[in-house]
C-alpha cells in the first residue's frame, strides 16, 4: 500500500478515470482535496502539479516538474 497522498485534478475524460482506476487497485491513497496531497497529477491544468499530463495539440505553458504529452 502507498503511503502517498495523490490527488488528481483536471478534466474526468477516459484516461483520467482509466489512470485512477490503476492506481486504486494499486492501492494508492486517492484524495480529493489539492492541498491534502503529496503528490499531485494534472490533465491540462494551470494548477502546479508534480505530474502534468496535455494533448499534443494544446497550448498549455505551465511549467510542472515532469510533462507527459499524449499523441
Amino acid at each position: 500500500m502507498m503511503d502517498d497522498r495523490i490527488c488528481l485534478v483536471g478534466s474526468k475524460d477516459f484516461f483520467y478515470i482509466a489512470l485512477e482506476d490503476r492506481l486504486i487497485r494499486l492501492g494508492a491513497n486517492i484524495v480529493s482535496e489539492f492541498d491534502d496531497a503529496t503528490i499531485k497529477i494534472g490533465f491540462d491544468t494551470n494548477l502546479e502539479v508534480d505530474l502534468l499530463i496535455i494533448p499534443s495539440d494544446t497550448k498549455n505553458i505551465n511549467v510542472s516538474k515532469l510533462v507527459i504529452r499524449t499523441h
